[in-house]
């Protein structure tokens, strides 16, 4: 039986860690190391500039805020665009504390030159919210959250920290657009070319991709669409809202334990060594 093939919803430079992991398990089990297709499907747009979005910044710069959260690498990457060096500079000279959701974002926010001050054991919204401290309801007026994030965000992190007693003030700081063929790498594949390798099958009718890893709820459902469910292979969901997708999609899935990319290789193994 030839190599198992594996659908990453992220770019090759982004999946060269998923990928290394992969082929380290196959190695240990004596199989040949399973092909990563590499289909981003969407890349993250910085939105355009407008001295409305430096507002947040400025009540950052004069403590006004008391927590800043980023819910993804992108937001930050999507501030430094925005305001470049400026950025960083108002972020460690403030009072105001630092929460990522995720290890990813607390790396970058270190390219940055930038310490977040809390990174939750749990890598999703919801993680973040269970060690938020709650703001102190006696005073005249609650603290300030600035929530930096996509123009897709789920509510959840804005709604729970409402519920805590925080007054949250959102930036959208970027958006998800459709890969274009000028954003791919050489090998990479766009939603289209993406969908086609989803739906090819052997001469025995079986699906000619073993699983797909899928990262953000919205990159599997983009993917989805026009794909059959019956010939739609297993997913890896990176967290609970992906999964919750692959369920409403009618898909079979697996929750990686966590967004790690060894985390997600492991869980990627798992399903194609089960279909093999």
């Amino acid at each position: 039986m030839g190599a198992a093939r594996v659908l990453l919803t992220r770019t090759a430079a982004k999946g060269t860690g998923f990928a290394r992991a992969l082929s380290e398990l196959a190695r240990q089990r004596g199989e040949p190391a399973p092909n990563v297709l590499y289909a981003p499907v969407h890349v993250p747009r910085t939105v355009a500039y407008t001295p409305e979005l430096s507002a947040a910044l400025q009540a950052t710069a004069a403590d006004q805020v008391a927590w800043v959260t980023f819910t993804s690498a992108n937001a930050v990457r999507a501030c430094t665009e925005l305001w470049g060096e400026h950025f960083a500079h108002v972020l460690n000279a403030a009072d105001a504390r630092l929460a990522c959701v995720g290890k990813a974002t607390a790396a970058e926010l270190e390219r940055c030159g930038i310490e977040p001050d809390y990174i939750p054991h749990t890598q999703s919204a919801m993680g973040m919210l269970a060690g938020f401290p709650a703001s102190d309801r006696q005073q005249d007026e609650p603290d300030t959250v600035w929530v930096v994030e996509g123009q897709n965000a789920r509510p959840t992190l804005r709604e729970g920290l409402g519920a805590l007693g925080f007054r949250v003030m959102r930036t959208v700081v970027y958006r998800m657009e459709p890969a274009a063929e000028a954003d791919l790498a050489p090998g990479e594949l766009g939603c289209d070319a993406a969908r086609e390798a989803l739906s090819r099958e052997t001469s025995a009718g079986q699906p000619v991709t073993d699983a797909v890893v899928a990262t953000a709820p919205s990159l599997l459902q983009a993917l989805a669409e026009g794909v059959p469910t019956d010939r739609f292979p297993p997913v890896v969901a990176i967290g609970q809202s992906t999964a919750s997708a692959a369920r409403s999609l009618g898909v079979p899935y697996v929750v990686a334990d966590s967004p790690s990319a060894q985390d997600l290789a492991s869980a990627a193994f798992s399903v194609v060594s089960a279909g093999a």
